[in-house]
């Protein structure tokens, strides 16, 4: 699945480099600005490995930048080939939808998730995941001016905006073709997960199941 470009930049900033930032904001930077390497979503693609260049690699050093300029035309293309070759090729932004999709073609029975709406820890004691108002806090850091943060992602990440841009038109007319019986699948898992959701608070309040939703079938219609 694609992510919109700005939304993948602020979430890898989140989870990899806002501490980073807090920590040594010399080396790393206050920003979302200071630290973004150019066209991110392409290059963990081309090559899965770049996620770590991208996180400890420093900004403006003379190692990342000749790492990031690998990402060239060819390797665009190369992530593009690679992706009209698979079945489903969905986005963050319509996580749902490309959740019914892939258990069509793969056959998964349950479908329901929940997202933290508090922080949450590993058994390490490691957060894992922020809360709803951690993550607004991180990126307002990270952005405070977000349609200049917006900008900026434009400039720096052209081959990310032309695929998420192509496979998200194309994810949209697939979804589109699919008609009324896809819909009302759709808004039948909406009413399960919210029921999952409510059924996952009322756990943590009464410390059962460790805050685990019920499995669930969303079949086809």
């Amino acid at each position: 699945r694609l992510r919109s470009p700005l939304s993948y930049y602020l979430s890898f900033h989140r989870w990899s480099i806002a501490s980073k930032q807090a920590a040594q904001p010399r080396k790393f930077g206050r920003t979302l600005a200071d630290w973004l390497p150019p066209n991110l979503q392409t290059a963990v693609l081309y090559k899965p490995w770049f996620s770590d260049h991208a996180e400890h690699m420093l900004p403006g050093s003379s190692e990342r930048n000749v790492r990031f300029r690998e990402v060239d035309r060819a390797a665009y293309e190369r992530v593009r080939d690679s992706l009209l070759r698979y079945d489903v090729v969905g986005t963050v932004e319509r996580f749902d939808e490309t959740l019914l999709l892939i258990a069509d073609r793969a056959g998964l029975p349950h479908l329901l998730y929940t997202r933290p709406s508090q922080p949450v820890k590993s058994a390490k004691g490691r957060y894992v995941a922020e809360g709803s108002e951690d993550r607004e806090a991180t990126t307002a850091r990270a952005c405070p001016d977000m349609a200049e943060c917006e900008a900026t992602v434009k400039r720096q990440a052209p081959f990310d905006h032309r695929l998420y841009d192509e496979f998200s038109l194309r994810f949209d007319a697939r979804i589109s073709s699919l008609g009324a019986a896809f819909a009302a699948r759709r808004a039948q898992l909406t009413v399960e997960l919210e029921k999952a959701r409510m059924v996952h608070e009322a756990e943590k309040v009464l410390g059962g199941a460790n805050g685990r939703p019920p499995s669930s079938r969303c079949d086809k219609a």
